[in-house]
């Protein structure tokens, strides 16, 4: 048993049950739904015209021979946004919600859990999450180093190195730890399987 993160109340199982996903939920919408509105944003940007053709998958494996491109034409976006500053979205702070709601959801997990951050960028709240003791493993993705590098350089106790060379392959990604629990994986989010 955690002292920070007391088990919920046995006399009421059902209702720390529904609280937790409530919470859970509240706590998902608010952190993933901006960047994913975000980037279905950027991404109508980039949308075909009328006069060109739309790949169709379902046609078979020939038929979208331009995958990879598209993929790295859709992170291009993002390069971009991150070359010129234009990451207005990030906050200075830990996520309000974020705060409010992690001591509960931690009291349900009957050990350190591992907590994913896709679409990480450089939000402080990844370091927050590391610094928290019952935390188990940190990690974040994103496909823009730059974002990565910026969340290292912000938060250099943490040791994470982020220049040419400094990660290790992990499958379709780059994977860069300080030997903390904190690791940043760069890479497309629709690589994960």
């Amino acid at each position: 048993s955690n002292p920070l993160f007391p088990p919920p109340d046995e006399d009421q199982p059902e209702l720390s049950r529904r609280a937790a996903a409530t919470a859970t939920m509240r706590l998902l919408f608010s952190l993933l739904l901006p960047p994913l509105v975000v980037a279905l944003l950027a991404s109508s940007k980039s949308a075909p015209d009328d006069g060109e053709k739309i790949c169709d998958a379902s046609a078979g494996p020939d038929a979208c021979p331009e995958t990879g491109s598209e993929a790295a034409g859709r992170l291009d976006v993002w390069r971009d946004r991150w070359a010129h500053n234009q990451t207005g979205w990030h906050k200075t702070e830990v996520h309000h919600v974020l705060r409010e709601h992690l001591p509960q959801l931690l009291s349900f997990t009957p050990h350190p859990p591992r907590i994913f951050v896709p679409l990480c960028g450089k939000t402080t709240d990844m370091a927050f999450l590391a610094g928290i003791e019952y935390v188990g493993e940190v990690l974040g993705l994103d496909g823009v180093r730059t974002a990565l590098a910026t969340f290292a350089e912000e938060h250099p106790a943490l040791g994470i190195d982020v220049r040419d060379g400094a990660g290790e392959e992990a499958g379709r990604f780059v994977r860069y730890g300080g030997g903390g629990k904190l690791s940043l994986l760069e890479g497309d989010v629709f690589d994960v399987d």
